[in-house]
């Protein structure tokens, strides 16, 4: 058990916290870089933290297996690519996206598309290409949550351009 004058740096709350008088608790929602390629962790890296697509040459963004936890990730770019592709991927052969994701066609004012991943459509990568599947720009965002085992829910909003295509695959 902790002292109370030490600072505790994993701490795990299962059902309910309670904090004493004078207790104050800080709640550390950093943006976490990924670098070229990233694991994500899910001790680590679940939300509110954010995990960032944080390189001009692309970010490739691995998930946990998925297990039903209802752990969720948010993943923003924060560095827009100039060379390859910022990529979400599952890590699991079998594992896959459930939801939509919403991208705005910037060529073409403003209009709005919606892409489906629906049940055994076994999309397990979303890729922002930077142009017609996401232009992998400042901004853009994906937020997985964990659902069930080898399923994540999955909504997020980007920009593309010229004839857009679905991110999904």
């Amino acid at each position: 058990m902790a002292r109370l004058h030490q600072r505790e740096r994993r701490v795990q709350v299962t059902e309910r916290l309670t904090l004493g008088k004078s207790a104050h608790m800080k709640i550390d929602n950093q943006v976490v870089a990924s670098g070229s390629s990233r694991t994500i962790d899910p001790l680590v890296d679940q939300f509110p933290r954010i995990v960032a697509f944080d390189t001009a040459a692309g970010s490739t963004l691995i998930l946990p297996q998925a297990t039903g936890s209802g752990k969720i990730y948010r993943c923003m770019v924060t560095v827009t690519a100039s060379s390859n592709s910022h990529v979400l991927q599952c890590s699991t052969a079998g594992a896959e996206f459930n939801g939509s994701m919403t991208t705005v066609d910037v060529d073409t004012a403003d209009a709005t598309l919606a892409f489906a991943a629906q049940d055994a459509d076994g999309f397990d990568t979303i890729t922002f290409n930077r142009t017609t599947s996401g232009l992998a720009e400042v901004g853009d965002y994906i937020e997985v949550q964990d659902i069930a085992e080898n399923r994540y829910h999955v909504h997020g909003v980007s920009r593309a351009s010229g004839t857009v295509v679905t991110p999904f695959s």
